[in-house]
């Protein structure tokens, strides 16, 4: 039935450049609309306790409707994947995408910046993804490999914006069309770019988080400070809902993505320790959560590996990978630093032993794959 697709759509873009208050209901009823008309569906099928959920193929993106969010997928064992943050489509090469490939990842974490629009009008964001499909790289791990986004400040909105962002529901909507998010996914049902999935069967699941620090963060306080106020928030009251309900999960391995770092506190760009007690919020769920939580992060220009050791709790590692585009090679402090920090550009490879229970952490040059930063974290259950 593509008229009530294609019709939705139209009507989607009409309201993208309308500046009438209810622009953003509008948006929200279009696609509800594009749910309720389309019909090139794929059963999601693994999904534990879901099946009765389908997922509308979106711009040929199979494999994303393959794996919808917020469901579990227990006959794919992970043992090793790719991510990375910080692209210049137009400034850097994009040989590093086959590169990646070249290692055989079984899943794809972007971090965030997957272009540098900086701008918080819709058609600046679908040109800057129909640059990101003219690189062949990049849309052959879209076709190959599983793929999940987040977004950050600069492929989200002009400066840092937060909750802000006068556009937000129709960039947001740009982003869903854009990275493929299947009709029918979690996330299309509320704001936020956020999502989860757990893959593997008991001892070896490995649960992937990838959260949203922008659509519903609080704004930052003047001259890089940090606020006081324990009612500003980053995720917001739905997402740390929502996280809570996926952190009761059981799951051996946890992969919490965030676009911007968690550990570091010390530099004067957004991070987590901006809202020290959503940190420290953070914190207390991950040590509360079974399993072994890792996190992710891009956004510094810079790779390293963190960890915060606790004596009345376990551990928490932080590998950050911002290493596709320019690289800055100043000396930003991070107490918490046990690696690198490395000026070389680079990706995030991880792999995971089940047999001897660890988990490698590694940033790889985007060059040859050669091995710049290397920590190996045990799993502990």
């Amino acid at each position: 039935m593509m008229f009530g697709t294609e019709r939705s759509r139209q009507y989607l873009n009409r309201e993208q450049t309308n500046r009438m208050p209810r622009r953003q209901l509008t948006i929200r009823i279009s696609q509800l609309l594009i749910l309720l008309f389309s019909t090139a569906t794929l059963p999601a099928g693994a999904g534990e306790g879901k099946a009765g959920v389908e997922a509308t193929v979106v711009k040929g993106g199979k494999l994303e409707a393959k794996y919808p969010s917020d469901r579990t997928y227990p006959d794919l064992e992970i043992t090793q994947f790719a991510y990375g943050s910080c692209n210049k489509p137009r400034k850097v090469s994009q040989d590093f995408w086959d590169v990646m490939l070249n290692k055989k990842p079984q899943l794809m974490l972007l971090l965030g910046d997957q272009h540098y629009v900086n701008s918080n009008e819709v058609a600046a964001h679908k040109e800057a993804f129909r640059q990101l499909e003219q690189i062949q790289g990049y849309t052959r791990t879209r076709n190959t490999v599983p793929t999940f986004a987040i977004w950050d400040n600069h492929d989200y909105a002009e400066g840092y914006l937060g909750k802000h962002h006068p556009n937000a529901a129709a960039v947001e909507a740009v982003f869903f069309e854009e990275n493929r998010i299947p009709l029918g996914d979690a996330r299309r049902s509320r704001d936020g770019v956020y999502g989860a999935w757990i893959f593997g069967k008991h001892p070896k699941r490995v649960q992937v988080i990838m959260l949203d620090s922008h659509r519903h963060r609080d704004a930052l306080p003047r001259g890089g400070g940090v606020s006081k106020d324990p009612e500003k928030t980053i995720l917001g009251k739905d997402q740390w809902k929502w996280l809570g309900e996926q952190l009761a999960q059981e799951a051996e391995v946890r992969i919490v993505a965030s676009s911007n770092q968690v550990l570091s506190d010390q530099h004067r760009w957004q991070r987590w320790g901006v809202f020290p007690h959503e940190r420290q919020r953070l914190f207390d769920m991950l040590t509360e959560a079974s399993g072994t939580s890792v996190i992710l992060s891009g956004d510094r220009h810079r790779g390293e590996i963190a960890r915060l050791e606790r004596a009345d709790s376990k551990p928490i590692c932080e590998i950050t990978a911002s290493g596709w585009a320019q690289m800055y090679d100043d000396h930003e402090p991070n107490r918490l630093r046990i690696k690198g920090p490395t000026a070389k550009n680079h990706y995030g490879w991880m792999k995971i032993n089940w047999d001897r229970h660890e988990i490698n952490l590694q940033l790889l040059s985007t060059e040859d794959s050669s091995v710049i930063l290397d920590h190996v974290e045990k799993i502990v259950r």
